[in-house]
């Protein structure tokens, strides 16, 4: 951000769907709005291309409402993770 490295995000474009690998923020660039604008721009990349994405967060973690507010629906629990995703989103014309 502005140069300076914020965290990371991992990403896996397999055949018709997106994999949120891994996505993490230093501590000063949490709540501040980085986080979801990367979300949202991988969203949009994927509503345009009609490709699911999918991600597995802590079932206990408060993270999970960040991704069911992104539009993701839990799919199962494997272990202590959920499986979410997210069907491509169509815009009316």
């Amino acid at each position: 951000m502005d140069g300076e490295r914020a965290g990371r995000l991992i990403v896996n474009r397999a055949g018709d769907q997106i994999i949120i690998v891994d996505i993490a923020l230093l501590p000063e660039f949490r709540r501040i709005g980085v986080g979801s604008g990367l979300v949202r721009r991988l969203l949009e990349q994927a509503d345009a291309g009609h490709l699911r994405v999918r991600c597995h967060v802590l079932h206990d973690s408060t993270a999970r409402r960040f991704w069911e507010h992104a539009g993701f629906a839990a799919q199962g629990r494997d272990g202590v993770y959920v499986a979410m995703e997210r069907a491509p989103q169509t815009r009316a014309p």
